[in-house]
């Protein structure tokens, strides 16, 4: 039998959330975003798209990934997202 996945859970301070509405909308102000196309994304229902440590977005080009990383978060759904802006955080 193989090993279950350990689970983050929903609200682990480790996790940050763009609502899709926000994420799906082209910028309408001036600043650095990052912008990801065709993209299989862990998706909260709703609190929307999830990043880890708050900049590390959990997507893939390749649904398969996407999936595989999906049970860690069992709250979640996988979907595809053809267009997604996330303001660029610099580490400084």
């Amino acid at each position: 039998m193989a090993d279950q996945p350990k689970t983050t859970d929903e609200n682990d301070p480790t996790l940050r959330f763009v609502p899709l509405i926000d994420a799906m909308r082209a910028p309408a102000e001036d600043g650095t975003f990052d912008c990801y196309v065709n993209r299989w994304w862990v998706v909260h229902p709703q609190r929307g798209l999830v990043l880890y440590r708050g900049h590390s977005p959990q997507c893939n080009a390749h649904e398969s990934i996407a999936r595989r990383i999906a049970p860690i978060y069992p709250w979640a759904e996988v979907q595809f997202i053809q267009v997604a802006y996330l303001p660029h955080e610099c580490d400084a």
